[in-house]
């Protein structure tokens, strides 16, 4: 349970609580107290927040770079290009860089009055020196710059008095009709409002104009106060810019590795890479395919082996018959020999029984007639055309048998030379099919081999870090 504080220590931290309140006091008063000094101090004079000002400005600029965002992403539409690209992202970097350092402006009507000049600017140099470069393309960017002017100009008319949104417009629309050089517009950048409402041409308008710009809102504040609302705005500041810091650095980072890819050295390296890589893609797909390769070739190469042999069997039965022809008619004409000499012998066989029982009749002694018991029948007597059909028939089986051993001699060396060319046919077929098949083999091998070792090295090149250029 909390102890009641003693009327004497509260009596004694009286002195540093008041101080304290008057403090905070003097810093919630101070923009009043600032507003009322520009305005005069009038009765009837128009109040303006700045600190609501200071929270518009800052969404302003994140729409600002939210629009100009979008818009770069239909010019890339439009065309897709790396330069275009690479535009885009300037593009995007430099209206949010200027835009976030605009809004964090230490005075909230400065800042709000230099968005307005950046979106006039941006809308100019569009118009004047963009579109004669990129043409239609360009046309979201005009659009997006000219919608931005006028929201600011809204912001300007809600938050300003009419005199001094009046000013501000005229200062515009003055610089605007004087900036005619597209060149001098590149090169000079987004000026600040300041810049446009110093000019001497600017007129006596801007007087009040430049009064609520150059307004410190805790001019009035006590030193102590000063400083400690300045601490927090710079906090507050300080914290915008970190919130919105990583988008630009993130296209800060698009915009190096772009511009660094398209340098010749990287560019050159990233080509190199890109056909090695699709090499080894390519040698990859090369290695899976090789055994189902070399299975086709397997299958291909045994089937014209097979194909020959049977070609080279088949030609040999057609010689084989082509020369059995002569061969037929030969053994046909040996058949006949061998018949005739059958008869020859039959013949002679008959023959000599005929001579030897001629012979045997002629020279036979007479018998007694004492001792014949009984008579005999007289032989059959010469006849001497029996043994003239005998020579004629001896003689034309002779003649028969020397044709037949003609002819057989005559068919001999054919039917040899014929069977020694089907052989050695047979054997060069035999020769070529296993000299083919060897060779295929060895194709195959070497090509196999081959392939391992182009892979090999590609993998250990691919693997090797590229050497800086």
């Amino acid at each position: 349970m909390a102890r009641p504080l003693h009327p004497l220590l509260a009596c004694a931290l009286l002195p540093l609580v008041v101080p304290a309140c008057q403090l905070v006091r003097g810093v919630a008063e101070a923009p009043g107290k600032v507003v009322g000094a520009v305005t005069g101090g009038a009765a009837n004079a128009p109040t303006i927040d700045l600190d609501d000002v200071r929270s518009m400005s800052m969404r302003y600029a994140d729409r600002i770079v939210a629009q100009v965002d979008a818009a770069t992403y239909l010019y890339t539409a439009r065309d897709p290009s790396p330069e275009a690209l690479e535009r885009s992202l300037m593009w995007r970097i430099g209206a949010a860089e200027r835009a976030f350092e605009m809004a964090a402006h230490s005075h909230p009507a400065a800042a709000l009055a230099d968005l307005v000049a950046l979106c006039s600017y941006g809308r100019k140099l569009h118009e004047t020196y963009w579109t004669k470069t990129l043409g239609e393309n360009d046309r979201p960017m005009i659009e997006v710059w000219t919608s931005l002017e006028q929201q600011g100009l809204e912001a300007v008319s809600r938050h300003l008095t009419a005199e001094q949104s009046k000013a501000l417009r005229e200062v515009l629309a003055r610089w605007s009709q004087g900036a005619d050089d597209p060149d001098e517009l590149l090169r000079s950048g987004a000026p600040s409002f300041e810049e446009l409402a110093s000019n001497p041409t600017a007129g006596a308008t801007t007087g009040s104009l430049l009064g609520i710009l150059g307004l410190d809102p805790l001019d009035s504040l006590e030193p102590a106060a000063r400083e400690v609302a300045r601490t927090r705005e710079l906090a507050e500041r300080a914290v915008f810019l970190a919130q919105r810091l990583p988008r630009t650095l993130a296209w800060r980072m698009e915009l190096l590795s772009i511009k660094t890819a398209r340098q010749p050295a990287v560019k050159s390296v990233i080509e190199d890479l890109e056909r090695t890589s699709k090499a080894a893609e390519s040698l990859a797909a090369t290695a899976d395919a090789l055994p189902e390769k070399l299975r086709v070739e397997s299958d291909l190469v045994l089937q014209r082996v097979s194909t020959e042999l049977s070609a080279q069997r088949a030609g040999l039965v057609n010689d084989l018959e082509k020369s059995s022809a002569p061969t037929q008619a030969l053994l046909g004409e040996l058949q006949k020999t061998l018949d005739a000499g059958t008869r020859l012998s039959q013949s002679l066989e008959s023959t000599t029984r005929t001579v030897e029982a001629l012979v045997t009749n002629a020279r036979a002694p007479e018998a007694p007639a004492a001792v014949e018991s009984a008579p005999k029948e007289p032989g059959k007597p010469f006849d001497p055309a029996e043994y003239t059909a005998l020579a004629t028939a001896l003689t034309g089986t002779l003649h028969e048998l020397d044709t037949a051993a003609a002819n057989l001699d005559r068919s001999l060396p054919a039917v040899q030379k014929s069977v020694d060319e089907a052989a050695t046919r047979v054997d060069r077929t035999i020769e070529r099919a296993w000299r083919l098949a060897i060779v295929l083999v060895l194709v195959a091998v070497a090509a196999s081999v081959l392939g391992f070792v182009i892979v090999r090295r590609l993998s250990n090149r691919a693997q090797r870090p590229p050497s800086p250029a």
